[in-house]
């Protein structure tokens, strides 16, 4: 069955505190956090699965029921089924690989302003120089990556962001395709926030399963992907700072339109 719902993230889940560095003109670097005030766009990936059930006695945070434990290495839940609301996404740039979220930023100068403006690191191309013109942004995605509309530019979205500000929270549709299900299963998921380093633990630019690789020139680099496995093994992945669902979304009926509410911090 195709799966119809939402998901909601505290208002304050938005709120972040990330390490800036600065260097002087004599070449000296200091490191300060700095608390990001609530913004779209510093919500991270979300994801969420169909499971058996909810077990909150095996780790400091909710986690699905797992299966037969044979080994220390078979921590292992089986979700029916799963889905994304945002991925990680390159946004054609090296530096930006593991760090762009899909769903919400809304145009090129969006993204230039967030890293420019609120965490201090301006985007920069191949050679090292600042991506200042949204025209540059725009031409260099179509020549790296084949593409000739925004429309099919995948991080960014063009009719506003995936969240939509409810108040005192953001809420975004979710759509779990091709599930299994079985009366009684729960959709349960859990947003990966960005570190104080601002990356993404879901995501990986090394080995295999690093995404596609660019070839382009003087480029050469994985693009970056999420690691296989995300909701066969949560706790891998999941971090202080992330927003969890404490007991998730029991479905009756596959008509059910779930609602899965991220309430729990893991501090």
């Amino acid at each position: 069955f195709d799966l119809f719902g939402t998901v909601r993230i505290p208002k304050e889940a938005a709120a972040i505190t990330v390490t800036q560095t600065t260097e002087d003109d004599e070449g000296n670097s200091t490191s300060q956090d700095v608390d990001l005030e609530a913004d779209v766009r510093n919500l991270g990936p979300v994801y969420l699965g169909v499971f058996p059930g909810i077990d909150n006695n095996l780790f400091e945070f909710p986690h699905p029921e797992i299966g037969p434990v044979l080994s220390e290495d078979t921590l292992d839940s089986y979700p029916y089924g799963g889905v994304t609301v945002g991925r990680p996404d390159f946004a054609c740039y090296e530096m930006l690989v593991c760090k762009v979220t899909t769903g919400r930023f809304t145009s090129y100068d969006d993204v230039m302003e967030y890293f420019r403006d609120e965490l201090k690191e301006p985007i920069v191309n191949q050679y090292g120089d600042e991506v200042t013109s949204a025209i540059e942004f725009r031409e260099w995605c179509y020549e790296t990556m084949f593409l000739t509309s925004d429309n099919e530019i995948p991080f960014l979205s063009l009719d506003g962001p995936d969240f939509v500000d409810k108040g005192d929270y953001w809420e975004a549709d979710a759509t779990i395709y091709h599930s299994y299900f079985r009366e009684n299963s729960v959709v349960w998921g859990w947003m990966d926030a960005p570190t104080r380093s601002y990356n993404f633990a879901s995501c990986t630019d090394v080995g295999q399963q690093a995404g596609w690789f660019q070839f382009y020139y003087t480029e050469n680099f994985a693009t970056g992907a999420t690691y296989p496995q995300i909701l066969n093994t949560p706790a891998t992945f999941i971090d202080r700072g992330d927003w969890i669902s404490e007991s998730g979304y029991t479905m009756k009926s596959p008509e059910d339109n779930f609602v899965v509410e991220l309430g729990y911090k893991y501090e």
